[in-house]
This record gives C-alpha cells, structure tokens and sequence, in this order.
C-alpha cells in the first residue's frame, strides 16, 4: 500500500492505494457519495487542502514522491493510435 486508507472529500469515500507487480497504481475505494440530480451542485475542491485528500486524516500526505510513484510512465508497446 501506497497511499490509505483514507476518506476521499469528493464522493465522500473510502480508498486505499497499491501499486502491482507491474509498478501500476491500483485505487481500491467503496461508498461512492449518492447524488440527488435535482438539488446537487458542482463544487471545486482545493487538493492543497490535506482535508479534501483525505478527509478522515489516517493517509500519510499526498507529497511529490507518492506522485512520482502513483503516475506511470506510458507503455508505448500496447497501444498504437489509428492514422488520422
């Protein structure tokens, strides 16, 4: 595990982060935030804000070397896009 387990401000849910055997990072969350259509209004969460991270405060921070590990180079090999 990489990054969790915490509490997500957004959709209000659960997460834990692992990386596979292949160096993937794998975001396992549950409890998506249900939505009423007519009365919900978008917002913009600050993700300098630790709190919108991870609302309950048990995740260690969202630092640049979690980054560096969580975004994986692209894998030129598996996918080739179409000519235009």
């Amino acid at each position: 595990m990489i990054w969790g387990p915490g509490r997500h401000r957004a959709g209000d849910n659960t997460f834990s982060c692992f990386l596979d055997p292949s160096g993937n990072t794998v975001e396992y969350t549950t409890e998506l935030e249900l939505l009423n259509e007519d009365s919900w209004h978008p917002g913009v969460y600050d993700v300098s804000e630790e709190l919108n991270q991870d609302q309950w405060g048990t995740a260690n921070p969202f630092d640049d070397q979690l980054a560096k590990e969580s975004f994986n180079d692209v894998d030129r090999g598996l996918f080739v896009a179409p000519p235009v």
